[in-house]
């Protein structure tokens, strides 16, 4: 190990900004601390157009550490506050204690991401099931709208974090009895974007039986669009659902029959999820097919 007892005449190098150059910050922030570490105690400068020499850089940092000050991995700070608008950009220039200063600018820039939005929530009005998925999408914000977003009752204080975090899409399964429900809801981003919302609905009896919209016979096949998802059945005689055979489509919009016998009258029932049934139709093809 050799030392020298010349004098330092090289002048600091910046290691690293806290924020990082070309960092997002959340949308709205509009003061931000920036950290510069660096090689050896320092006063550091900057400006908003690039200069070369330090004494033409017009601002003082607020802050620097003095030659005794190194944090724990080994480098002296300056820190200064910093008033943003959208993008902010800085000519960083430093210089040690015996007054060499650096004569390339160090570039610091960093800007307001978009802001987080809520743009989907599910389910509004009314719905028919005790087993509700409450459903959000988030978009924007620092990374596409990946969040962590929450739910609360809005007659409580604490949210309560929902599934699918850090993602665009959020969702979670609740087991609730009859009733209205308004829930208070947020989410927030990895750099502070938070969004607030709400979503309201309430839990129903369904008593009214599915409906068919629409009937066609079309190559062989007779097509039943009910209004709701259910499960159809037919004969060839009078039936009420549970007497006969099973059409394509099983709880669902979409049902279908295969017809042998285009001479034929097909009665057809059907039930919805909740136990409702429609009354029996009677389809006489000749009307149906060309």
């Amino acid at each position: 190990l050799t030392t020298s007892s010349a004098p330092d005449t090289t002048p600091p190098s910046i290691a690293y900004t806290i924020p990082e150059h070309s960092a997002l910050v959340s949308y709205d922030t509009n003061e931000t601390t920036l950290r510069v570490g660096l090689n050896e105690a320092s006063i550091c400068r900057y400006s908003k157009t690039k200069v070369d020499d330090y004494d033409n850089a017009e601002t003082t940092f607020d802050d620097c550490d003095d030659q005794y000050e190194y944090n724990e991995f080994g480098y002296s700070e300056c820190a200064t506050s910093v008033l943003l608008d959208q993008t902010e950009t800085l000519y960083i220039l430093c210089a040690d204690d015996g007054g060499y200063a650096m004569t390339e600018p160090h570039t610091w820039t960093v800007s307001k991401s978009p802001a987080l939005e809520i743009t989907q929530v599910s389910p509004e009005g009314p719905v028919y099931t005790n087993e509700v998925t409450i459903q959000m999408n988030t978009a924007y914000g620092v990374s596409d709208g990946d969040s962590i977003c929450s739910y609360k009752d809005s007659d409580t204080i604490a949210y309560i974090p929902m599934e699918n975090v850090e993602s665009s899409y959020h969702d979670q399964l609740l087991t609730l009895p009859m009733g209205n429900y308004d829930y208070d809801i947020k989410c927030e981003d990895a750099i502070g974007n938070v969004v607030e919302g709400m979503m309201s609905f309430s839990v129903e009896s369904d008593t009214t039986a599915a409906q068919i919209s629409a009937l066609y016979y079309l190559s062989g096949t007779l097509y039943v669009i009910t209004d709701e998802a259910s499960t159809c059945q037919y004969g060839t005689t009078a039936i009420d659902f549970g007497e006969g055979e099973l059409l394509a489509g099983q709880a669902s919009t979409d049902h279908s029959l295969t017809i042998n016998d285009v001479d034929e009258t097909y009665y057809i029932a059907c039930i919805d999820a909740y136990g409702n049934e429609m009354d029996p139709i009677s389809v006489d093809l000749e009307y149906l097919v060309e």
